[in-house]
């Protein structure tokens, strides 16, 4: 593949109407390091808002271990409801939340069977507790990443009802024009930070200079 073709699969996803085409089954998924910078909290938040991909009515395949059979068990989807997911191409089980901040926490380590190739062993469960692990476990750490980042939109808009009429006024406008200005350069791929935003600096940056084109 050419760096040509590598930079257009990159700008796929440079619209919000995108976002409804991200695959569903986790086997399927492109990392999250092969999407642009500017668009992996987008995407993250996207999957987030879905859940993860729990098909309760898919007949699930019996698989023979030694002489007993075993299957995934969709009661796992209960007791792991909110990061557990099954990929019906592959019969293996995945972590959302692991998927979407492996790369940002490698150095932790962790389950990758989750992660990675899936896992598929059913005779034995106990590897989806011990995926959890203890408190600074890979997997608790990109739970409490996902929460954050679910979070910041709420902290937004409670900050938003504790001012006064006119500070809520001038916030408004001022949040319409960032979420405008941010929509526009997603959509077009671009960068949002320029090399110097110092206050002397002629040009700051795509997302600053945007901002300050709007609100002369």
């Amino acid at each position: 593949m050419s760096a040509s073709d590598s930079k257009r699969n990159l700008d796929k996803l440079d619209n919000s109407d995108d976002l409804d085409s991200l695959a569903w089954d986790p086997a399927e998924r492109k990392k999250i390091s092969q999407y642009l910078p500017n668009q992996k909290d987008e995407v993250r938040l996207k999957y987030l808002t879905r859940g993860p991909c729990q098909p309760y009515g898919h007949v699930f395949q019996n698989k023979k271990f030694g002489t007993a059979m075993r299957r995934f068990n969709p009661a796992w989807f209960e007791k792991y409801g909110n990061w557990l997911e099954y990929s019906v191409s592959k019969d293996k089980a995945f972590c959302l939340c692991c998927y979407l901040f492996r790369d940002d926490i490698l150095k932790q380590g962790g389950n990758w069977a989750f992660v990675t190739e899936g896992f598929s062993c059913w005779k034995k469960p106990e590897a989806l507790s011990e995926h959890l692990g203890g408190n600074n476990s890979f997997h608790n750490i990109a739970v409490k990443s996902c929460d954050d980042l679910m979070n910041q939109g709420q902290s937004i808009v409670h900050a938003f009802y504790k001012q006064g009429d006119v500070v809520k006024n001038e916030y408004r406008i001022r949040l319409n024009a960032s979420v405008d200005a941010s929509r526009y350069l997603l959509r077009q791929g671009l960068p949002f930070r320029g090399h110097d935003e110092g206050k002397d600096s002629a040009n700051k940056g795509n997302f600053v200079e945007l901002l300050k084109y709007t609100g002369e």
